[in-house]
Parts: C-alpha cells; sequence; structure tokens
C-alpha cells in the first residue's frame, strides 16, 4: 500500500503533472487534429483526469471539497436539465453538447484537485502553455509551408490555427493575457518571458479577427489606467504591466493594412494584416457581416426562448431561434453570451451557481483589497465571454475557480509590484 501512496505522491508533486495536464487542457482547442467527434488528446485528456483524480483519492492529501462545489453542481444541473427535457421534449437534447459539458465538469474537478496547493505553479504552467501554443500557430501560419493554408479560416486573414475557429484563437489569447496579468501583478514571471507571451497574445488575438478581443483588450487597458491613477492619486507607485502593451498595439496595428507598409513588403509567407476597417467597426453592427446585429438578434430570441422553461432550462443544445432575412429559414443558435446561453441552456438553477460563483471572487477580492487589480486581470476572458459562450470550456471555468482564491492571494502576494520598482 505505501507503495502506491508513494507512486501516487510522485504524480501530484510532479513538476511536469501541470505542464502536461495544460498542454492536454490547451490542446482540447486543436479541433483540426479530431477524427470525428473526439481525438486523441480528448482520450489522453481524459485518461489523465482518472490518473490525477485516483492518485489524489490514494494519497494522503487532503481533498479541497469546498472548491469542487462548483464543477460538481454544474455536473449535477445539467444531468438535471438533460433528464428533464429527455422526459418533457428529447428532440431538443444534444448528446453531444451533454458530454461536452460532462467533460468539462471532470476536467476542472481534476484540475482543481491535482492544483490544490499547488496553484502557482499550475497558474504558471497554464499561462505559459497557452502562450506556447499561440506561438506554435502563428509560427505555422507565418513560415511558408503545405499546411500554411489550414492556420486561416476560410481562405481568409482570421488565424485559426488547428482550432478550425478563429474564435477559438480569440479566447486563448484573452485567457493568456489574463493569466499574464495575474502573473505579472503577482511577480512569479520574468519580465522577458512575459514580454514574448504578450507579443503571443496580442498577434495571435489580432489575427484571429475577433471584435471581441479587440473590445477586450481595450477594456482591460481602461482599466489598468483607472488603476494607475488610483495609485497615483494616493502618490502609491505603480508599474505600468507588460502584459498589456503588445495586445494594445496589435490590436490597434489590426484596423491598418500592413502590406501597404514598406517593412512588411518583402515579408515571407502571408502578410499579416488580418484587417483593413476603421475603429468604427468594433461598434459597427453591420461589420463583419452582420454579426452584431445577428447576436443582438439572438439574445432578444434567448429570452424569449428560455421562457419555456425558466427554472432548469431547456438542456444542452442550440436553442435560440434566428432568421435568415435572405432565404426565410429559421436556424437554432446558441445566443453567443455565455450568461444568457447558460440561462437558457440550465435555467434559474444553473445560473444562480454562475453568480454565486462571480459573487464569490468578487467578495474575497474585496476582502483582500484587490478588487481593482482583479477585475481588471479578468476583464479579457470577462467582455470576451459577452460574446461567445464558453460555457463548455474547461479553461473558462479554471479559471473563474481560480479567481475566487488563488489570483486573490497571489495579487496580494505581489503588492511591492505596486509599491517599489
Amino acid at each position: 500500500m505505501s507503495t502506491i501512496n508513494s507512486a501516487a505522491d510522485n504524480v501530484l508533486k510532479s513538476k511536469s503533472t501541470p505542464f502536461v495536464f495544460s498542454f492536454l487542457i490547451v490542446g482540447l482547442l486543436c479541433k483540426q487534429l479530431q477524427f470525428g467527434a473526439f481525438g486523441f488528446i480528448e482520450v489522453a485528456t481524459a485518461a489523465l483526469c482518472f490518473i490525477l483524480c485516483a492518485a489524489k483519492i490514494v494519497s494522503e492529501e487532503k481533498i479541497p471539497g469546498r472548491a469542487l462545489v462548483v464543477p460538481i453542481c454544474l455536473f449535477a444541473i445539467i444531468m438535471i436539465t438533460t433528464a428533464f427535457a429527455c422526459v418533457t421534449d428529447p428532440g431538443r437534447v444534444s448528446i453531444r453538447d451533454t458530454i461536452a459539458y460532462c467533460f468539462t465538469s471532470l476536467i476542472v474537478c481534476s484540475f482543481i484537485l491535482a492544483s490544490h496547493g499547488r496553484e502557482q505553479a499550475y497558474v504558471k504552467a497554464l499561462c505559459l502553455v497557452a502562450a506556447l501554443f499561440l506561438f506554435f500557430f502563428l509560427l505555422l501560419a507565418i513560415v511558408p509551408s503545405p499546411i500554411q493554408g489550414y492556420m486561416y479560416y476560410q481562405n481568409s486573414w482570421k488565424l485559426q490555427g488547428l482550432s478550425n475557429n478563429p474564435n477559438q484563437i480569440g479566447f486563448l489569447a484573452a485567457t493568456t493575457l489574463t493569466l499574464l496579468l495575474i502573473m505579472e501583478f503577482s511577480c512569479t514571471i520574468a519580465k522577458k518571458t512575459a514580454v514574448i507571451a504578450s507579443v503571443a497574445s496580442g498577434l495571435a488575438g489580432s489575427m484571429s479577427g475577433s471584435s471581441a478581443y479587440t473590445l477586450a483588450v481595450l477594456s482591460t487597458l481602461l482599466l489598468i489606467f483607472f488603476f494607475c491613477g488610483v495609485h497615483w492619486s494616493k502618490r502609491l507607485p505603480f508599474v505600468f504591466p507588460f502584459a498589456i502593451v503588445f495586445p494594445t498595439l496589435f490590436a490597434m496595428l489590426s484596423f491598418f493594412p500592413l502590406s501597404e507598409l514598406s517593412f512588411f513588403e518583402h515579408f515571407p509567407g502571408r502578410q499579416i494584416g488580418v484587417a483593413t476597417g476603421q475603429f468604427d467597426d468594433v461598434f459597427d453592427l453591420e461589420a463583419d457581416g452582420g454579426q452584431g446585429s445577428a447576436r443582438l438578434a439572438l439574445w432578444q430570441n434567448a429570452f424569449s426562448t428560455v421562457a419555456a422553461s425558466p427554472v432548469i432550462g431547456l438542456g444542452p443544445g442550440a436553442h435560440v431561434p434566428l432568421s435568415n432575412v435572405n432565404t426565410g429559414t429559421v436556424i437554432l443558435n446558441e445566443a453567443h453570451n455565455t450568461v444568457i446561453d447558460l440561462l437558457v441552456v440550465t435555467g434559474v438553477l444553473g445560473i444562480s451557481l454562475f453568480f454565486l460563483l462571480v459573487s464569490r471572487i468578487f467578495f474575497t477580492a474585496y476582502k483582500g483589497k484587490q478588487l481593482i487589480l482583479l477585475v481588471a486581470c479578468l476583464t479579457p476572458v470577462g467582455v470576451y465571454s459577452l460574446f461567445h459562450f464558453l460555457g463548455r470550456q474547461p479553461l473558462f471555468w479554471i479559471v473563474l475557480c481560480l479567481a475566487s482564491v488563488t489570483f486573490v492571494m497571489l495579487l496580494r502576494q505581489g503588492r511591492g509590484f505596486t509599491r517599489s520598482s
């Protein structure tokens, strides 16, 4: 029995475990590597999750029961809503989405169990691995090769990497920026590493062509300026974070056709220009094929849809109708807003859990006197979630769970960052 305990401890305490787990979690975004509904990364992630859960149970380490409440409750709510939908209207249940939610709950639970007592190592691993993936995608997209064309979405300038969707790249870039800000404010990352990761996050996010990412970056910049102003008004020194500099720079450059600049005239491979519009396009509802107006219509329709089952929702799947003005057909879609989509899928039951988690984050940050700074750090993911549904993304829930305790602890640990050099 002692041999089994020793093996379990070795797995949990190994310095490579956070990086292997982070690699698999981020790798789940690589949809082009799937063969049908799932692929090698999904199988490997599930296997590692079971290994880590078993190791935690076998080891003598404490089980963080309170931290597991959110993912376990999420799983329970999904099961309840699925069962209710199967009884009332089986046709509206998406088996694939149900499995995705259950898989997400398993990953988040496993992450909480494995990272307990080692949260800082896991935050660092997630951040560095996410930046590495973005850098790798950029390398494949810029350097001429037979697979270069696959890095772009449907012959456009939008970077999709191996994700098969530019929005996944925007989400990963926003998450990387959040983790980078946490690490930089907590003084747990070298400046050179922060700069390289910031470049990867900013360039990949801008090349995804996502207006949501641009809004997330600009919103974060404004909140950091506000935090600077508060510190300067109190005559407290403050060092401006490198993490936000390059995302801001690339977000602004993405509105200019870089191909017209002589510096990029002989750039190998594709040109880096990802947009040729103006800043007004970010707020133009008809820009990018009318995505803005379509989202507004989806949000409106979603509130009418949820009225059919307001308490426990309609269950996993796409339920929000959207009419095609050209063909007159109606297609069921998601609302592309995490809060609204959770309300549609899980009803008041699920959205209450979500707001309970968010309230805990704010309360913990307020008690730790880190509220403004934590809100600024979470803004990239928070703003992005308002324009895309992230409820099936393990990374989204992992960031929220880390924010409820770990991020505040790290920010308090690095308070000297805002008082000294």
